[in-house]
């Protein structure tokens, strides 16, 4: 193989890597949250300040670490928090959050190892610090519809699709959904696809024109060494122009 095709290849492979990388770029498909809550602080009110500070959609809390003078978790099918006061490692934080929504579980052990979990109510204070690891996949959102098995307003996840025009209503629904996988997951709304596919393509062309501006200049006296430089040629030489003679 020649050195001119060994060279043509590793800038294709380039130039595809760049496409990656420039696509990845402009269409991220999470963001994250770290959070530092410090003594006295209290937990499901600032988790859910973050979430409506940021807008978010569909969030979900991955990992969290630290400790409590004051738990309030309301235990399953109670109506009521149980409130309890010492000193409480978190063991474990985990829940989904929207600007709208906050269903968090979080469970705690005392300095006897005794571990109790449930929802998480109204009341946990901070110790010394807690740390709250949060991301939001941007493909989704979450809301709620009304279930009659159930008799509750259930959470509902779909595709993220940006409305035509700010009055339009919500498409009405003849049956709840209760699960995700029943709505299509493989791509955007159109308008999303066109928008970011654009800007995708309009970077990674302005790349691909330095780099062809590059090799040209680097490899055109080797692929066309009997072709004379010319004014108008895409690379500059470095050579001195004959100086004109004027004959009169």
């Amino acid at each position: 193989m020649s050195q001119h095709c060994i060279t043509l290849q590793r800038i294709t492979a380039g130039l595809l890597a760049l496409l990656v990388s420039s696509c990845a770029a402009n269409h991220p498909e999470t963001r994250t949250f770290v959070v530092l809550l410090n003594p006295g602080q209290e937990l499901k009110t600032e988790v859910a300040k973050l979430a409506r500070d940021n807008d978010m959609k569909a969030a979900s809390i991955v990992g969290a670490g630290g400790n409590l003078t004051d738990v309030a978790l309301r235990f399953a099918n109670q109506k009521n928090a149980t409130r309890l006061s010492g000193h409480f490692e978190v063991a474990s934080l985990s829940g989904y959050l929207a600007a709208n929504e906050f269903h968090v579980h979080m469970s705690v052990s005392d300095s006897e190892g005794r571990t109790i979990g449930g929802h998480v109510m109204d009341g946990n204070i901070v110790y010394t610090t807690l740390v709250v690891d949060v991301e939001e996949p941007l493909r989704w959102k979450y809301h709620r519809e009304f279930d009659p098995t159930s008799d509750y307003d259930e959470l509902v996840i779909d595709p993220r699709r940006p409305r035509r025009n700010e009055n339009e209503a919500p498409t009405p629904r003849s049956a709840p959904r209760r699960s995700a996988m029943s709505t299509d997951t493989s791509t955007l709304s159109k308008h999303s696809q066109f928008r970011n596919g654009s800007t995708c393509l309009r970077n990674f062309g302005v790349r691909i024109f330095v780099i062809a501006r590059t090799w040209i200049c680097l490899t055109r006296s080797k692929l066309t060494p009997s072709l004379p430089a010319t004014s108008d040629s895409v690379c500059s030489s470095s050579a001195p122009r004959p100086k004109r003679m004027l004959i009169t």
